[in-house]
């Protein structure tokens, strides 16, 4: 039984009543206008459009997108990218780069997200690979690519790839089993090498594409900028330490009891030649969080038990503008507002604003735990419509109590 003012809801017997609206003081049924009142203000409400706004970050979800997914971008790419695992680029590509070679000891989530999707043009000579997701299956089942823009130099080194284009495609090759797809021209040498093309298939397929992608852009950033939020709200984990043994600084890691272990660094802590990891526990998922002006410099080797832990750390730098590392991180990089460069391999989840990462991302995308975070709270849309459909039922009952007041006075 639940009682919201002075309404009663009996869901046990699936029957809503309410209280003293009678000219009697009895419980009655609410009566069918009623339903049909709050049903209506219900169905006006889920078709404003002013409530279906940007969706609401769910932390768990970006949790799960860090798990599916290699490397996330929210703006451009810079320079030639390789990627073992999967992609997304809510921007352009702007210099190509191989996507999707897999790791045959490392893995990420199996999940329906292509092997590459771009929200804007890929011009750059870009190959698609389908390689070893961890030793069991590829790293794109099915293997798809979807691309918002214009594609030129587009190779397909896999087989049986369905590839969906928004705009024009020009100078590409496809492969035996597979399909290219385009809303706009197809242009230049088109090899379909066993494949196939099919081009200017106009703006309702262009649209399908681009709505697609934009869709998941804004869920991603949303659950992405929530998720770096959230961990950045964690209190260092009791009993854990940081002591400097000769300029190197020495992390001994310990649960918190469920699970997960928490450094909070300064900017200042940022520092050393060398960092090691001693962590007792291998099932440790393992937060860092780093503070500072929001420009970063990565100087410090990464030692000890940091490789072993590479698919259960998160670095979170939630007010990073401007990251630059010069040494191999191992662990995924949270930094939604970053422009990201990196000059050596990044063997993690990579998630950045912008990012150059010349030495590549490697597989070992996050594989940790939950980190105790909470789903998300209802939704504008969900909350509106709540408070509106309850403020109908009250408007409903106090027309209902004036009718039985008036027949009680002409009695």
């Amino acid at each position: 039984m639940i009682y919201i003012g002075n309404i009663e809801i009996l869901t046990a017997k699936s029957a809503i009543y309410l209280g003293n609206v009678g000219t009697n003081g009895r419980e009655t049924p609410m009566n069918i206008r009623l339903f049909a009142t709050l049903a209506a203000g219900s169905l006006v409400l889920a078709a404003q459009p002013a409530l279906a706004t940007a969706p609401v970050g769910d932390p768990l979800g970006g949790l799960q997108a860090m798990r599916e997914l290699n490397a996330i971008v929210f703006g451009d790419t810079h320079g030639w990218l390789s990627v073992e695992g999967k992609t997304f680029v809510g921007g352009t590509v702007q210099n190509g780069g191989e996507f999707g070679g897999g790791n045959a000891s490392k893995s990420e989530a199996a999940s329906s997200r292509a092997i590459l999707t771009v929200g804007g043009n890929s011009n750059s000579y870009t190959r698609i690979l389908n390689g070893s997701n961890g030793g069991s299956g590829s790293v794109g089942s099915p293997a798809t690519v979807d691309v918002g823009g214009n594609v030129s130099n587009l190779a397909l080194g896999t087989n049986n790839v369905a590839v969906k284009i928004g705009g024009t495609v020009a100078q590409s090759s496809a492969s035996s089993g597979s399909t290219v797809e385009s809303g706009g021209t197809g242009s230049g040498w088109l090899g379909d090498n066993g494949g196939s093309f099919a081009t200017g298939k106009g703006a309702g397929f262009t649209s399908g594409v681009t709505s697609s992608i934009s869709s998941e852009a804004a869920k991603l950033e949303a659950d992405l900028t929530a998720l770096s939020t959230s961990l950045a709200g964690l209190e260092t984990t009791d009993g854990n330490s940081i002591t400097n043994s000769y300029g190197a600084m020495v992390f001994t890691a310990v649960s918190d009891g469920t699970g997960k272990s928490v450094f909070n660094l300064t900017e200042a802590a940022f520092s050393g030649w060398q960092w090691t990891l001693n962590a007792a526990d291998p099932t440790l998922t393992i937060v860092f969080n780093v503070t500072g002006d929001g420009s970063y410099l990565w100087n410090s080797n990464l030692a000890g038990a940091f490789s072993a832990f590479a698919d259960q750390i998160i670095w979170n730098f939630s007010d990073a503008t401007s990251l630059n590392i010069n040494q191999t991180v191992y662990g995924s990089l949270l930094s939604p507002f970053a422009d990201l460069r990196a000059n050596s391999a990044i063997r993690g989840t990579v998630v950045a604003k912008d990012l150059q990462a010349s030495s590549g991302v490697k597989m070992a995308a996050f594989d940790g735990t939950d980190i105790g975070l909470a789903d998300p709270a209802p939704e504008p849309a969900t909350w509106a419509m709540m408070i509106a459909g309850f403020g109908l039922v009250g408007a409903a009952l106090r027309r209902r109590e004036r009718r039985g007041r008036i027949a009680h006075s002409s009695n």
